[in-house]
């Protein structure tokens, strides 16, 4: 076979492929600030797949040198993430999508949770992925408030003009304990009921807090007792959209509740006293 590539020849076939560039630009955020002084250390790699493909097959996208094209983690508190000049179509004509993956380093990379979205004043969070249109065969940019958004629970690439927010995971632990005194007037508290409302505020707020859970609600009948109730693993941060949470269970001995948080917050209590619907003599039920 010959080197000559500037003719076609009888009986030869010339093959036209698309050809073109695009570049990647994206964000990355520090949501901590209870505790800025111990971001990890990480980078963030170029990584791309076929559209119209399912992002699983995604690989690394790497230099003339076969590494990996990287940007390192500066520790600021927004970080811009630019890739410049990169093909747009691969040998055969079909459009990379271009993905950012991030990776986390040092003591401190699993105090971390990554939300994919901008978050905004209002802790509402705005995501960004690029699908394939069937009907076009372009690509299209779908963002979180789109009927047909869907970001599946594996996916952790951040897209082409998204944003990458790291906010702080952990957990602290509130008890409270109720106490009925009430022994010299026991025929009176028949129809008695306590609810107490587990409530959140970002530290030296004036704000009057937000119910962080569903009121719990303890029945007095015909004699003293006493229960403890424990919310263990309450958020010691703002607790943004999206944020998983997780439900303990429920037991004679009490109860319990886990999410997450990425600032410190004041717990604390209001109660109200509720009619009680009739019960068994010598019950303290849960009523939720």
């Amino acid at each position: 076979m010959g080197t000559e590539v500037g003719k076609l020849y009888d009986g030869g076939s010339l093959y036209l492929t698309l050809t073109g560039v695009k570049d990647y630009q994206a964000s990355k955020v520090w949501e901590d600030a209870a505790d800025p002084d111990h971001r990890p250390a990480g980078e963030l790699q170029l990584w791309r797949y076929r559209a119209g493909q399912s992002y699983t097959t995604a690989a690394p996208v790497r230099d003339d040198g076969g590494s990996i094209l990287t940007v390192p983690l500066h520790g600021q508190e927004k970080q811009d993430i630019q890739f410049a000049e990169l093909p747009k179509y691969d040998s055969e004509g079909y459009e990379y999508i271009y993905v950012v993956r991030e990776y986390l380093t040092g003591e401190h990379a699993g105090d971390y949770t990554q939300v994919f979205g901008a978050v905004g004043e209002d802790g509402g969070v705005t995501d960004i992925i690029w699908a394939l249109d069937e009907d076009s065969g372009t690509l299209k940019k779908l963002t979180s408030e789109d009927a047909d958004f869907a970001r599946e629970t594996n996916n952790t690439y951040l897209y082409n003009g998204g944003t990458l927010s790291n906010k702080l995971s952990g957990t602290v632990t509130v008890n409270a304990t109720k106490i009925w005194k009430a022994a010299a007037f026991q025929s009176a508290l028949e129809d008695v009921r306590v609810e107490l409302t587990l409530q959140a505020r970002p530290v030296g707020s004036e704000d009057p807090g937000k119910t962080r859970r569903s009121p719990r609600r303890w029945e007095r009948r015909k004699r003293e007792n006493l229960r403890r109730r424990t919310w263990a693993a309450c958020p010691s941060a703002p607790v943004r959209p999206n944020t998983i949470t997780r439900a303990g269970s429920w037991s004679t001995a009490g109860w319990s509740r886990r999410f997450t948080r990425a600032r410190i917050k004041q717990i604390f209590w209001t109660t109200t006293r509720l009619p009680c619907p009739a019960a068994a003599a010598g019950e303290m039920q849960s009523t939720v």
